[in-house]
């Protein structure tokens, strides 16, 4: 009722309704600050392309396992016996066999490789 109230209050006032929206949300702005670049002491020169690419990388392989610490542990779903709508998936093998078939029932005329040349 609070946020309906608000909401035809700020009729017509695009800023206002987004700040309302943004707090039902509950969206924050956040503020990325990018450490600065920190070359080793022993580097001949600062601007070395293999030393910075190796510390941009150090930098890099740790943005994925600190996003997916962060990620919640998913809810548990309980499979219903009897329904159709089972909330799981599963992965089958495939054999190279399948992949040939595939691949020759493709329309030649239109699958082309990098230089046009029909497969």
């Amino acid at each position: 009722m609070y946020y309906k109230q608000n909401l035809t209050e700020s009729k017509g006032n695009l800023s206002k309704t987004w700040k309302i929206v943004n707090e039902i949300i509950n969206k924050t702005k956040v503020e990325t600050t990018i450490p600065p670049l920190e070359t080793s002491t022993n580097a001949l020169n600062p601007l070395d392309i293999v030393n910075t690419s190796n510390i941009l990388n150090d930098y890099f392989i740790e943005i994925g396992p600190t996003l997916a610490f962060s990620i919640p542990p998913a809810a548990q779903v309980p499979h219903t016996s009897g329904s159709s709508l089972i909330h799981s998936f599963f992965l089958s093998p495939v054999l190279p066999e399948d992949v040939v078939l595939q691949i020759n029932l493709f329309n030649p005329s239109k699958s082309y490789d990098t230089y046009y040349l029909p497969v």
